[in-house]
């Protein structure tokens, strides 16, 4: 064989070589692949990431409103404190929420809770609005950048003592199924009557309404009537004072 045919030759076996090299191995070969570069799950794809790379979410943003010296101010921490009301008044407080997230939210229940449980209650309610326009219905959809109001009321009639909730929870839904929980303490109470008055109605929303130093009819206490037959009685400094008619004497 001559010097050029055998330089050809070998060219020929040199590019079958290098292409079979190249190529998918037979059947039957197995790949020299080391078995920690193979992924031992397939990662999750998360539906609230936006085929952009952008994350979908709900984010509802709660503040209260309160009076400070430099004026109305929006309070991050949620906890509204009505101190000690006096029997017979009442309190309420703003709640306001924007939607800083990226999809809708809709505001679907107001729940007064105590202790951990939802609770009703005759004096205590709530309210929606937004822009001027009262008593919006829930369940209400929060566009993006939307603010509302949440307006809590407990109403003139709670006796003495604990609220009757220490908490009011909101709770938000996403246009992608999330769920966001909204909770604001509620912290206060209804004080006892003052010294030398009493509630004699069995209605605290009138408050403390009987003077029982000076009351005919709750003299000291309320029930304890001052009167005598046969005399004269008054009231005063809560003490029934009695006097009897000429020719009696003692109590009658």
């Amino acid at each position: 064989m001559s010097t050029s045919r055998l330089t050809r030759f070998s060219c020929i076996l040199f590019v079958c070589a290098a292409a079979w090299t190249c190529a998918e191995p037979p059947i039957g070969s197995t790949l020299d692949v080391p078995l920690d570069a193979i992924p031992d799950t397939v990662p999750d794809v998360d539906p609230d990431v936006d085929p952009d790379g952008s994350k979908t979410a709900l984010a509802i943003r709660a503040c209260v409103m309160i009076e400070t010296d430099a004026g109305t101010e929006c309070a991050d921490e949620l906890v509204v404190d009505w101190g000690e009301l006096a029997p017979g008044n009442g309190a309420e407080a703003d709640i306001e929420l924007t939607n800083i997230g990226t999809i809708n939210g809709e505001l679907t229940r107001i729940d007064w809770q105590l202790a951990g449980q939802s609770v009703e209650n005759e004096f205590l309610t709530s309210s929606v609005y937004s822009d001027g326009r009262l008593d919006i219905e829930i369940p209400h959809l929060m566009k993006l950048a939307e603010t509302l109001r949440v307006n809590v009321q407990m109403a003139a009639g709670v006796a003495p003592g604990l609220l009757p909730a220490d908490s009011v929870v909101l709770t938000l839904q996403g246009d992608n199924g999330g769920e966001q929980l909204i909770t604001i303490s509620l912290v206060g109470s209804v004080g006892e009557c003052g010294e030398g008055t009493d509630s004699c109605d069995d209605d605290w929303a009138n408050g403390c309404e009987t003077d029982i130093l000076t009351s005919a009819e709750h003299c000291g206490a309320c029930g304890n009537a001052c009167a005598v037959n046969n005399g004269t009685a008054a009231c005063e400094e809560g003490v029934c004072v009695k006097t009897c008619d000429d020719g009696w004497q003692g109590d009658a």
